[in-house]
């Protein structure tokens, strides 16, 4: 029975924190006055709510304020992938804050919302003070897809690329491996997503199936149904990391994992449909990732074209 109301109220809080952190003050206040008082305190989180209204939670939105001795939230509330890619200027807000702090510098809370299994790679980030999945009340608040525009004074990615050269894209702080595993990758010749997030509208798009192209290729699928699953752990993302840092090179759609490798400097080739997202620009490099080489389908759906480019790549990077 405790199990199921501490469920419930987990439940309720994860609402309110995504009514709050989307500024759906309505929605979080009207949630909040229906379950407010039907569960026992029973953890931080909850107890913070009761103390406060929820349209007392949030603090200033962050409009480039001097944020040395302050603290900011900043909210994830896009794909993991995006999470990751914008990490560089979650680093650079630290680092930009405290080279002339006189009180501290910056304590930066990072809102994960949906993005929990990022939580064990993001504690490990010396730049984030604070990765919760429940909302922290800050002197500031903004979401992680702004970052971008208060770094570069651009609000399109089209502009920051064409301007990359006065105002660079910040480097990728580097993700290394920190747990272990038993996942051996030199038996492969490369690491293959072929699938986006299957929850999303883009999936069907975004997507490849590598089975139309012959089955003689030695690659390690890293989808979560990947045979090798059965016997090595993958609980998350850091162990993802571990596994992928074995391999040689990662193929990989535009998903969480072409984030993950271009971030660990991996040699990597990201498949991209043929109207991929712009902050892609339209090369076959990008300075969001310098050792990732980028390959695009020719129109809709021609996955073929587009297999065979990486075929022509993966002989070129291996020497097969």
């Amino acid at each position: 029975m405790d199990n199921m109301i501490n469920e419930t109220a987990e439940t309720a809080l994860a609402m309110i924190n995504n009514y709050i952190c989307t500024k759906q003050t309505d929605k979080a206040e009207s949630t909040f006055a229906a379950v407010k008082g039907m569960f026992p305190v029973r953890h931080e989180s909850w107890e913070f709510f009761e103390k406060n209204e929820p349209c007392d939670l949030f603090g200033q939105d962050w409009d480039m304020e001097d944020l040395d001795g302050k603290s900011i939230e900043i909210f994830c509330d896009h794909g993991m992938g995006d999470t990751i890619q914008m990490l560089r200027y979650v680093a650079e807000l630290k680092r930009l804050t405290s080279i002339a702090a006189e009180n501290g510098g910056v304590k930066i809370v990072m809102n994960c919302l949906k993005n929990e299994p990022l939580q064990r790679l993001c504690d490990t980030q010396d730049y984030i003070d604070v990765f919760s999945k429940h909302h922290v009340k800050c002197d500031y608040h903004t979401n992680i897809m702004q970052l971008p525009k208060f770094y570069h004074g651009f609000f399109l990615w089209r502009d920051i690329l064409e301007h990359e050269h006065n105002i660079p894209i910040p480097k990728q702080p580097l993700l290394t491996p920190f747990t272990e595993t038993t996942f051996d990758g030199k038996q492969f010749g490369f690491g293959l997503k072929y699938n986006s997030d299957m929850n999303s509208k883009l999936f069907l798009k975004k997507s490849i199936w590598p089975h139309e192209f012959g089955t003689h290729w030695n690659y390690a699928s890293l989808e979560p149904d990947a045979e090798w699953q059965n016997f090595v752990e993958v609980g998350d993302v850091a162990d993802l990391v571990s596994v992928m840092a074995t391999l040689p090179t990662i193929v990989s759609v535009d998903t969480l994992t072409l984030h993950l490798a271009g971030s660990m400097r991996l040699p990597t080739i990201g498949l991209l449909c043929h109207d991929a997202d712009a902050r892609w620009g339209k090369e076959d490099k990008t300075p969001w990732y310098p050792t990732v080489k980028l390959l695009r389908q020719s129109d809709f759906g021609n996955q073929m074209g587009c297999w065979k480019k990486v075929v022509k790549e993966l002989q070129n990077q291996l020497a097969w």
